[in-house]
């Protein structure tokens, strides 16, 4: 039978993280060259491309640009979501690597386990409301 503790050591490791790094990297330079918009290499959502609804990332692309360009107020019109996320999820991809560079313990911000739960609770309601055709919830919808 095969383990698979070498996969999980692969994984865990700093690996991953020098992997990863250059990939974002070049992806933050595409999005800053290549703006999203109507004629754009980036493909449109297939949730809301197939159901007319917006799903919670709708908008996320865009609103990285925009805050990549410094227009914060422009990123989080077009998703408030992402742009509160985004200071976690870096956060995260830094704290592994560092754990093992410093050989100590880091707190994760995402460790414990009750808080996937709130957090799938949170992008759960703001798929909800971000489709509410009412205001306020009508300003959670991307302005594409």
């Amino acid at each position: 039978m095969l383990s698979s503790k070498p996969i999980k050591t692969f994984f865990t490791s700093r690996y991953v993280f020098l992997l990863l790094l250059p990939v974002f990297i070049g992806a933050a330079i595409l999005l800053w060259y290549s703006p999203p918009g109507i004629k754009s290499i980036y493909p449109p959502c297939p949730f809301q491309h197939i159901t007319g609804f917006y799903c919670p990332g709708c908008g996320s692309l865009r609103a990285v640009y925009q805050l990549l360009h410094g227009h914060v107020l422009s990123a989080i019109h077009y998703n408030i979501l992402t742009i509160a996320f985004l200071p976690v999820l870096v956060y995260e991809m830094f704290v592994l690597p560092l754990r093992f560079l410093a050989e100590k313990p880091l707190p994760h911000l995402l460790g414990n386990k009750i808080k996937p739960i709130y957090i799938l609770v949170i992008i759960l309601g703001y798929w909800v409301l971000r489709n509410v055709p009412i205001e306020p919830f009508s300003f959670l919808a991307p302005h594409l």
